[in-house]
């Protein structure tokens, strides 16, 4: 059974791997004919040149997972890629698995990759686009330490409610808490924030219960997450291998990207038949499907020769190739937008 969905990649499948892993994206639910083809590893100064090509003859659009350490090496294509209007995705420093590393080293590639393909954008915007980008890195760090911020802020409070009688008392977070006398008998801050928020108890002897909520709940919430404009567009992250620790996966969600994988993905790098490809991806060729393909492998030419005629298919079937983000913005229902 494992055999035969590794090669034939069932859709049925999909809602029971939604089930068990719904943090990470696989499709799109939407009656929009769209479809995002992604491309993993690169970027490479042949393969990657040459998918790019393609793409622009057929008017697609596409996501490119880059390798930090190759985009580093190759900031003229990190460009051009950007250039083309094409989205980048973070794949991670270097192309290997993830499962071993630390937590300090997940979080170092993973911010090594994304100063690797600012590197286009900032050699293309000038002094502008620099300021941008470091704004938007400092929203970055500002989210990461919403947490830590918000612990201590608990502390203080709580040292000062325990520290004598309390006569009034108002808290401040993101939405505004009404003010609370110590002369009733019990009161509750009216609505608290749902992340990263407080919520208190005042008797009227003058002492006072805290009880705080986890300040890090705030990085899971996906409102206070939209908030945050990533660098260079880098919404997205998949895994190198596509295979990664649950823990590394919340990582990447706290940082602010959405988890990627897909549902047509012919395993090209174990160099497949070029038949083999088409028929994959085009059985599950539909709205919403999110194609896996590589550009940064050693031989990605099986992959390169069957893109035309995957393009070729989807435009008999009326689909548009766009990338994640426009197909995820497209107002469908994202897998895994429940995190």
């Amino acid at each position: 059974m494992g055999l035969y969905v590794f090669v034939i990649e069932p859709l049925w499948v999909l809602p029971w791997l939604e089930w068990m892993t719904p943090g990470i994206l696989y499709r799109v639910r939407t009656r929009e004919a769209l479809v995002a083809p992604s491309f993993d590893d690169g970027p490479h100064a042949v393969f990657t040149a040459e998918v790019l090509e393609i793409l622009e003859r057929y008017g697609a659009k596409a996501t490119f997972f880059l390798i930090g350490e190759r985009a580093e090496r190759h900031p003229e294509l990190v460009e051009r890629i950007r250039a083309a209007g094409h989205e980048i995705g973070n794949h991670c420093w270097r192309n290997g698995t993830v499962l071993g590393h630390s937590r300090k080293r997940f979080m170092e590639e993973l911010e090594g990759t994304e100063r690797a393909v600012e590197l286009g954008q900032l050699r293309r915007g000038g002094e502008k686009e620099r300021e941008k980008t470091l704004t938007q890195r400092a929203q970055r760090e500002e989210h990461r330490e919403h947490g830590e911020s918000a612990v201590q802020k608990a502390r203080v409070m709580a040292a000062t409610v325990q520290s004598g009688p309390l006569q009034t008392l108002r808290l401040r977070s993101r939405q505004e808490a009404g003010p609370t006398t110590a002369e009733s008998k019990k009161k509750r801050i009216p609505n608290p924030p749902k992340g990263g928020g407080f919520r208190m108890t005042i008797k009227e002897s003058g002492d006072a219960s805290i009880e705080h909520r986890a300040a890090t709940a705030a990085l899971k919430d996906r409102r206070y997450t939209d908030t945050i404009e990533l660098p260079t567009g880098t919404r997205f992250f998949r895994a190198p291998g596509g295979v990664a620790w649950p823990w590394q996966l919340r990582l990447a969600r706290e940082r602010g990207y959405t988890c990627v994988l897909g549902c047509a993905y012919p395993h090209d790098p174990m160099r497949p038949p070029v038949a083999y490809i088409r028929w994959l991806i085009e059985k599950n060729l539909g709205p919403g499907t999110i194609v896996i393909l590589h550009d940064g492998i050693r031989d990605a030419t099986r992959s390169v020769e069957a893109l035309p005629q995957i393009l070729e298919e989807g435009k008999r079937r009326g689909l548009r190739f766009v990338s994640i983000g426009e197909l995820v913005d497209s107002g469908g229902e994202a897998a895994g937008d429940e995190l």
